[in-house]
Formats: structure tokens, C-alpha cells, sequence
């Protein structure tokens, strides 16, 4: 199948892009109510962990970002550990 258009290419990048970041971390999706990032859809990042620690609450964000909505723009957040 072969793909075209440059919003269809954008699409196809952002999608293998979060994916790629989810085989590497475990993501969670959050929403912006306020801040510089307001009104949108955003992922936290922590290390990847076994199920036995996933059901802890303690997990430590290493870092955040806006996936690109038009684009390939990624605003990230890093945060100190």
C-alpha cells in the first residue's frame, strides 16, 4: 500500500514516533486543564517496569510531550530525577 500526501506522511511518522517511545517507556495519556500546554492531549514517561511494580503508584515521570497535531513538531518536558 503505498501512502501519500503530506498530512497522511505526518500522521504515519507521529504514530511510529509514540511507538517507538512506547516500546522504551511506559506512557500514559493526560490532558493539559491549565498551563502552557491547556486544552491538550499529552503522554507522562517512566521507565518501563514489571507488573509487580506497575501496580505501584510510585512511578517517577522522566519526562512529557505533546505528540505533533500538524507538523513534526514534539514539545517535550524533562524533568529531574
Amino acid at each position: 500500500m503505498i501512502y501519500t500526501g503530506l498530512g497522511t506522511q505526518y500522521t504515519l511518522r507521529r504514530d511510529y514516533f509514540i511507538d517507538c517511545l512506547d516500546d522504551e517507556f511506559d506512557l500514559q495519556l493526560a490532558f493539559a486543564r491549565d498551563g502552557i500546554w491547556e486544552g491538550r492531549d499529552y503522554y507522562l514517561a517512566s521507565a518501563k517496569s514489571s507488573a509487580k511494580q506497575m501496580s505501584e503508584k510510585n512511578q517517577k515521570v522522566m519526562f512529557s510531550f505533546v505528540p505533533p497535531t500538524s507538523g513534526m513538531f514534539v514539545w517535550v518536558r524533562i524533568f529531574k530525577m
